[in-house]
């Protein structure tokens, strides 16, 4: 529902604002933020922050709209059935935060990856889903909801302005004028923010196997079928000084596809491409995983290989041998672990010279 009619201007009128100053604008969501960005031309900084102040402080949520937008949604949601990459991270964290059963190692069944939801109640932000894939709560979400949910977390305190390429008073001047006229929480919303804020993230694990004979077949010819496997564990989070050391592992394995033109800085002398890619030719993809908060993280591997009995038992066998392999003091040697982290460095480095990932930092 960003960028659409607010109290100052209806969507067309937002919509050829933004185009009259060759913006490009973006609302970005994840589990512990909602972003919007936008990058312009100097001269058209004011307008820009005069825009994203209107839609941040003073959205409509129009039913009409609101209705366009579920509509929209129904559709992503459908085909997100087959777009397993994303869709399956999405359920390893309610898995992971969520499970309902007290015993971690007992295995469950489901007929459909929707179904896992089923298997989960999560009791925080973490181990709930970024995307509706829920049609009676899609059915549910109204206007009113969308307000009590805006007047409750759209509060001063909660709000950082953040700007690459201007002078900071500049950016200070335009914030206050701006968003200056924002009144603080009230006791009430501070109590509801809080009730929300000090639910713990638990960890709680588990397994859940999908068969997917009931499920539909993907309308796509070219989507070919596979079994995909992930394995999570619970990671140090962000604020931890053992992050680096996490993400200099994740480097160490690196990982990718079965399909690989090679160049610089694309992987492949990490261990998943030298050990598990090149060695066996029926994996069509293998991969580290990495999901970082502020107060826990997820860490794992994942790995997709065509259908069949030997590929079924062979596939776990080998990525867990892996992950026990390089956490070795005896298997891990200084020269893959100096490559890791150079690496590592030059990929921090190239992402600082974009401006929007700078801001976002």
């Amino acid at each position: 529902m960003a960028f659409k009619s607010t109290a100052s201007m209806p969507a067309n009128t937002l919509i050829q604002a933004i185009e009259s100053i060759g913006g490009n604008m973006l609302a970005h969501s994840s589990r512990e933020a909602i972003m919007y960005q936008s990058s312009v031309f100097p001269k058209h900084l004011g307008d820009a922050i005069s825009i994203l102040a209107s839609v941040v402080k003073e959205p409509l949520f129009l039913p009409e709209e609101l209705n366009d937008v579920k509509t929209q949604i129904a559709y992503e949601t459908d085909a997100m059935q087959w777009n397993y990459p994303q869709l399956l991270p999405e359920k390893l964290h309610q898995l992971a935060f969520g499970n309902k059963l007290n015993d971690r190692y007992a295995i469950q069944t489901v007929k459909h990856t929707n179904d896992i939801a089923s298997l989960c109640t999560p009791t925080s932000t973490i181990g709930t889903p970024l995307f509706c894939d829920d049609a009676k709560s899609l059915a549910a979400l109204s206007p009113k909801t969308l307000k009590q949910f805006h007047q409750t977390w759209y509060t001063p305190d909660r709000i950082v302005i953040a700007g690459v390429g201007m002078p900071h008073q500049q950016l200070v001047e335009l914030a206050e004028k701006h968003f200056g006229s924002l009144k603080p929480a009230t006791p009430e919303i501070q109590a509801a923010q809080k009730k929300v804020l000090e639910i713990p993230v638990k960890y709680k694990g588990g397994i859940a196997l999908v068969d997917t004979n009931g499920q539909p077949v993907s309308p796509n010819p070219d989507d070919r079928l596979l079994t995909h496997v992930y394995i999570g564990f619970e990671a140090p989070g962000m604020l931890d000084p053992d992050v680096y050391a996490m993400a200099t592992l994740a480097s160490l394995m690196g990982g990718g596809g079965s399909f690989s033109a090679g160049g610089p800085g694309k992987g492949m002398y990490t261990r998943l491409y030298t050990e598990v890619l090149n060695r066996y030719h029926w994996v069509e993809n293998c991969n580290m995983l990495s999901y970082s908060y502020q107060p826990t993280s997820l860490f794992g591997i994942s790995a997709s290989v065509p259908p069949h009995p030997e590929t079924h038992a062979h596939i776990l066998p080998i990525l867990l041998s892996h992950l026990h392999q390089t956490t070795s003091p005896t298997s891990l040697s200084a020269v893959p672990l100096s490559r890791a982290k150079n690496q590592l460095k030059s990929n921090l480095l190239m992402s600082l010279e974009s401006r929007s990932v700078e801001v976002g930092l």
